[in-house]
């Protein structure tokens, strides 16, 4: 038997590591993947359309059409692969070439609702209009649902490109990075959505997660107040407000955003733990554990909220509760350390 190891089971290795970066937000190390695996075989499909794709991500069409057309020449048969160098080809100003390659592909069976709205930007169908088709706004809409995030960020950066002044392609595109996890790529373009569309909420509200998961959370207290401006009743931005001001030390507001967002929806179970943490933190300890023995209420295998009440116990001196709360903590959850060390 040969021991040797398969040159394409390494290949394959890598290409799984290059995928994990792209998805995880980390753009130079899924170009370095892929360009190591290029140097064992030039000609790889799927290593130049994913390296062309993070070219045109970072709008470098003209350098990514080598790739999309390596990519095509070694599997002609891929619709994806056509579409890509078609849209390169269009998004590098080349827009006789992409007519040409687009006609060539019809003839050779290239269908779809991405092929539709390919053949109306090639066309000039929508040349001057100040809003993407319905048509485009669904293409990037079916992408991300189904989770083929490296196209429907190609797709989101088409629109921002030709429709600057119009929304969706932003805010679309701050969307996908965040769900690939690069917070601070989706930074930018969620700003742009957001300076857009003042009236949006969902904008502002999203702008102002944005601005808090990256901690700067004078920012997004910004944000989350304009989000009630245009809608009061906005309970996840009451909550998301509360855990800014907590952050910023502003108990008291914090514990008024906190008691707001249960008001509008009293289940809200984040809300409800974290107004029991700032009144312990301001020294509100019977307010506090009032406040988790309803949450336990509603939620009695919360073993967060079992260990946080044992907390208020123990430093009261009353042990026996407190190891009572400790143990039904780690029912819940066997593996809680801080359960266990207390």
């Amino acid at each position: 038997m040969d021991g040797t190891m398969s040159p394409q089971k390494p290949v394959t290795n890598i290409l799984q590591l290059a995928i994990a970066c792209r998805q995880a937000g980390d753009v130079p190390g899924a170009k370095a993947h892929y360009l190591a695996i290029l140097q064992v075989d030039p000609q790889h499909p799927e290593a130049n359309h994913n390296l062309g794709a993070l070219l045109v991500l970072q709008q470098r069409a003209g350098e990514a059409l080598p790739c999309f057309l390596a990519a095509l020449e070694a599997d002609s048969a891929s619709g994806q692969y056509w579409i890509s160098y078609i849209d390169a080809l269009y998004q590098a100003g080349q827009l006789d070439d992409a007519r040409q390659v687009f006609a060539l592909a019809i003839r050779q069976g290239l269908e779809g609702e991405q092929v539709d709205v390919l053949a109306a930007r090639l066309n000039g169908e929508t040349q001057g209009l100040d809003r993407p088709s319905n048509r485009e706004i669904d293409a990037v809409v079916a992408l991300f649902g189904s989770g083929r995030l490296t196209e429907a960020t190609g797709a989101a950066q088409a629109l921002t490109l030709h429709y600057p002044g119009h929304e969706f392609g932003w805010k679309a595109l701050g969307a996908i990075y965040k769900q690939m996890g690069d917070t601070e790529a989706a930074l930018s373009p969620m700003q742009k959505a957001a300076a857009l569309s003042p009236a949006d909420v969902e904008a502002h509200y999203n702008l102002g997660v944005t601005l808090q998961d990256l901690g700067q959370f004078a920012e997004a207290e910004a944000s989350y107040r304009h989000a009630l401006l245009i809608n009061p009743d906005y309970a996840d931005a009451h909550a998301n407000l509360g855990v800014v001001l907590q952050s910023l030390g502003r108990l008291n507001e914090a514990q008024a955003s906190y008691r707001q967002a249960l008001r509008i929806r009293p289940d809200f179970t984040a809300a409800q733990y974290n107004l029991g943490n700032v009144l312990k933190e301001q020294g509100h300890p019977d307010q506090a554990e009032s406040c988790y023995r309803q949450l336990l209420l509603s939620h009695p295998d919360h073993a967060q909220v079992h260990c946080d009440l044992g907390n208020i116990m123990k430093e009261r001196g009353l042990l026996l509760e407190a190891q009572s709360c400790y143990l039904k903590a780690l029912q819940i959850s066997p593996d809680n350390a801080h359960a266990h060390y207390n």
